[in-house]
């Protein structure tokens, strides 16, 4: 429809001199652009599957579990699901009522589909386990890896409360490897956790708070044709 709009407003301005020809196809070519943009549908961020993301599965009440399976997720022995209040304290979780935990340098991961060569936001919640009479806490280095990449790295501290992470990357279309890894040595510093819940992964949309509306794309639109119109009278 663009294409024979475009070539019909050429077809009636070939008896114009040419500096004039070229002004009004310029403006009717502005126009049409900016209503095109007013009419476009918006692009809205396109979430990754991820399943258990909230890490509800298996219902645990109040207990906890290592290297918890069928749960979509691939735990290492020292990671796994806590329903608080459990073994790993009190913590409430954010989002539904577990979340997982990565002891020291153990991690948990999922294959996951991206559709296309794309940039991608990762956001999740994190928080350190609170201190205890047993003296382990939750003063923790991890970082979160896609494939053997890292796209997010960050600490927590001793009961530290849940707080909201995010990185966008970018990554290609196909199966990639999603991989939250504890780095705190065991033997230097003790028993050390984290707890992770609300893992999500969306397609990056840009934001620009000078972007029009589409209300006032169309109304530019109209006005350049308006101009282009008058130019031709």
């Amino acid at each position: 429809m663009c294409f024979f709009a475009i070539n019909f407003f050429k077809e009636n301005i070939h008896v114009y001199p040419p500096p004039l020809i070229a002004v009004y196809e310029k403006h009717v070519h502005a126009a049409l652009f900016a209503v095109l943009l007013a009419i476009a549908p918006l692009t809205e961020a396109t979430p990754v599957t991820i399943g258990n993301n909230s890490f509800e599965t298996p219902n645990l009440a109040g207990r906890f579990q290592y290297a918890p399976t069928f749960t979509s997720w691939i735990f290492s022995p020292g990671a796994g699901i806590s329903d608080p209040p459990s073994g790993f304290g009190s913590t409430a979780a954010p989002d539904g009522s577990q979340y997982a935990f990565i002891q020291n340098q153990h991690d948990f991961s999922q294959a996951l589909t991206f559709a296309a060569n794309d940039n991608y936001t990762l956001s999740f919640l994190a928080a350190g386990r609170p201190q205890n009479f047993f003296n382990v806490g939750g003063n923790t280095s991890y970082q979160v890896l896609l494939d053997s990449t890292i796209i997010f790295a960050d600490i927590t501290t001793t009961g530290s409360p849940f707080i909201s992470e995010q990185s966008t990357f970018f990554a290609t279309a196909g199966v990639h490897t999603l991989i939250f890894q504890g780095l705190t040595n065991f033997v230097a510093n003790g028993d050390q956790t984290l707890f992770i819940d609300a893992v999500a992964i969306n397609s990056a949309v840009p934001t620009n708070g000078n972007v029009p509306e589409p209300s006032t794309l169309a109304l530019l639109g109209l006005g350049l044709l308006g101009a282009a119109g008058f130019r031709r009278s």
